[in-house]
């Protein structure tokens, strides 16, 4: 299975639009067709960019909406530790 691991800005770039490369790159690793890759820093860079008010006003979401998508992302993906 491909693994991939999905800088902060692609994760942006489906929370601001719903059409996209983007987009079809993390639908596949929620429906594990990849192998999404995520260490404990990236999921709290993601969770500080996607919580701003910048990108969830132009996406319409809660704090809570960008929680879910958090918690979909970490339920699916594959921890990687840092050394």
């Amino acid at each position: 299975m491909i693994r991939v691991v999905l800088d902060t800005n692609v994760v942006v770039a489906v929370v601001r639009s719903d059409r996209g490369a983007s987009r079809v790159l993390l639908t596949a690793a929620l429906e594990q067709r990849l192998t999404l890759l995520v260490s404990v820093p990236l999921m709290m860079e993601y969770e500080a960019v996607l919580t701003r008010a910048e990108h969830r006003t132009v996406a319409g979401l809660s704090v809570d909406d960008i929680g879910v998508l958090l918690d979909a992302i970490a339920a699916v993906a594959e921890p990687i530790r840092l050394h």
